[in-house]
């Protein structure tokens, strides 16, 4: 019988998170900066006794961060609202 460590399976967790925020920020902010809020987010929880939600975590505190830069982007905002109001409109 293979047994896995817990951190092994926090790992994988992990970069299964950065991979999903990479490929939704990534176009409107840059994998490198995707990758250093994701890499300080988790650096946020080192040495936390219970890592069983580590992962979930960091995806939570990490989104919200690139939302929040994302939003910030000039310009950005408007082309996002500009091209939903847009799909409404044609699927009426």
């Amino acid at each position: 019988m293979l047994l896995r460590h817990p951190l092994d399976d926090e790992l994988h967790q992990l970069a299964g998170v950065h991979a999903e925020l990479v490929r939704e920020f990534a176009d409107s902010l840059g994998s490198e900066q995707v990758h250093r809020s994701f890499t300080a987010t988790v650096a946020g929880f080192n040495g936390a006794p219970v890592r069983n939600f580590v992962p979930l975590l960091a995806h939570r505190v990490a989104r919200l961060e690139l939302q929040r830069l994302d939003h910030d982007v000039p310009g950005h905002r408007r082309a996002v609202t500009s091209q939903r109001s847009q799909s409404t409109v044609s699927t009426v």
